[in-house]
């Protein structure tokens, strides 16, 4: 058996390329028969669109058209040649207007300048050197006079005015009705505190001390709260006027009495807010004493031209003035601070005395 099995060897040679396949031959049937039709939906036939033959690419297909290509050269040139319509008087390319809304030519040497300035500060200089001229000659030119925040002057009619009295106080309580402030009044001055109930109407309010400006009363109203009083500083206003005929001798005695009433307000609550328990200047007291002399002197002719009404309100303000001025001279001889503010009850009384009879007046 095995001596008759044959055997085959093949050699392939890997340089020698492999035969072309050789594609069948159509068949008869196959060139006879014709191509299929295709009918669409509604059994016409179907025309199939003409396909685009494409080029084949080039080296022309990617470069531009001759009019695509922009000269930038000739553009430059051609609008250096453009007509300018400023440059001459022939405007044929100048933008148009509507003829209503074409801006006339202005005359402007006539209207640049600001008239209308020139005339209002040439009006103000006229108005300010005719009112410095009237201020001149009503406070320097006319005869001295006493200039002093207590001395009011009517100039047309020449009359003295009551003074309005401006001070600074120190408040304790305010009240709808006078009669809830009774034990509160009293209650204040068993701590050995000044109380005095001022005001015509609701409001009344309870000062419990006054000083000479608004800082001194600050400091003063601390002083009184630390006694355990609450307080509020404020400034108290009493309005003067003018005095009816035949009552120029009454305002000026007010006048004069006013300025009393600050010299004792400064110098009391000053020596009250002091560090040290110094006597007062003796100078000042002289010359309180002498204003006080010279008022008491002076009332009874004064006082004789007010009414009955007004007339009590104005001794009760000058016996409480000279009531201050007498606790201070007790204070220089014993350096008590009690007495510094008996003579500040004195005073917040006097300018209750002052305020009635100031509304009495003018009832």
């Amino acid at each position: 058996m095995e001596n008759n099995k044959k055997t085959m060897s093949f050699r392939f040679d890997h340089n020698e390329p492999l035969p072309p396949k050789k594609t069948p031959a159509k068949t008869s049937e196959q060139e006879e028969s014709p191509p299929l039709e295709v009918l669409t939906w509604d059994g016409t036939p179907f025309q199939k669109p003409e396909e685009t033959i494409n080029e084949s690419s080039s080296e022309d297909e990617f470069l531009p058209k001759p009019d695509k290509v922009i000269d930038l050269n000739r553009k430059r040139e051609e609008r250096g040649q453009e007509e300018r319509f400023w440059d001459d008087g022939n405007r044929s390319k100048s933008p148009k207007l509507p003829p209503k809304k074409r801006k006339r030519p202005t005359n402007w040497t006539a209207k640049a300048f600001p008239w209308n300035i020139v005339a209002a500060v040439v009006s103000a200089i006229v108005v300010g050197v005719g009112l410095g001229a009237v201020l001149y000659q009503f406070v320097i030119a006319s005869p001295a006079q006493d200039q002093t925040p207590q001395a009011v002057s009517v100039a047309a009619s020449g009359q003295v005015a009551f003074p309005t009295m401006q001070v600074d106080v120190v408040q304790g309580a305010a009240f709808d009705e006078p009669g809830q402030a009774e034990q509160v009044i009293q209650s204040t001055k068993a701590k050995g505190l000044p109380a005095t109930l001022i005001g015509q109407e609701e409001p009344w309010f309870m000062f419990v001390g006054v000083a000479g400006d608004r800082s001194r009363a600050e400091e003063l109203g601390t002083l009184v709260s630390n006694a355990g009083q609450e307080v509020y500083v404020k400034t108290y206003t009493v309005e003067g006027g003018v005095p009816e005929a035949g009552g120029e001798a009454a305002a000026a005695w007010f006048t004069d009495a006013y300025s009393l009433y600050s010299a004792l307000a400064d110098l009391s609550s000053s020596q009250l807010l002091a560090t040290d328990n110094s006597p007062l200047n003796q100078e000042q007291l002289q010359q309180l004493n002498t204003a006080v002399a010279e008022l008491r002197s002076n009332r009874d002719g004064a006082f004789s031209e007010l009414g009955e009404e007004a007339k009590p309100f104005a001794l009760a303000m000058s016996d409480a003035l000279s009531e201050a001025t007498a606790n201070l001279e007790s204070y220089q001889e014993n350096v008590e601070e009690p007495l510094l503010w008996a003579t500040q009850q004195a005073l917040l009384q006097a300018l209750s005395d002052y305020e009635n009879a100031i509304a009495a007046i003018k009832h």
